[in-house]
């Protein structure tokens, strides 16, 4: 077993720019998808339950905006019902 001095590990390590430099040139030189294990059809059925169950949260969403700007209308409606009438006057 071989021990290291701080400056031979120091020496040994990678900078920050040279390092960013290497992991960019890896990652445009991978292949945009990996076919090479064959199981195209098992991350497809994935990406589709995915798609499934955003499409339900945003229609979920939708009915949650709904349900929520009546009750602000009607909230809104019952205080204008409620209120007095005010004049309006200028503040000098």
């Amino acid at each position: 077993m071989v021990l290291l001095d701080s400056t031979e590990i120091a020496a040994m390590r990678e900078d920050r720019t040279s390092y960013i430099v290497r992991r960019t040139r890896e990652e445009r030189t991978k292949p945009l998808l990996d076919t090479s294990n064959g199981d195209l059809e098992g991350e497809n059925m994935l990406l589709r339950i995915e798609i499934q169950q955003l499409q339900e949260q945003l229609q979920n969403s939708y009915k949650r905006i709904a349900e929520l700007s009546a009750t602000v209308f009607k909230k809104r409606i019952a205080e204008l019902r409620n209120s007095k009438p005010k004049q309006l006057e200028f503040n000098l």
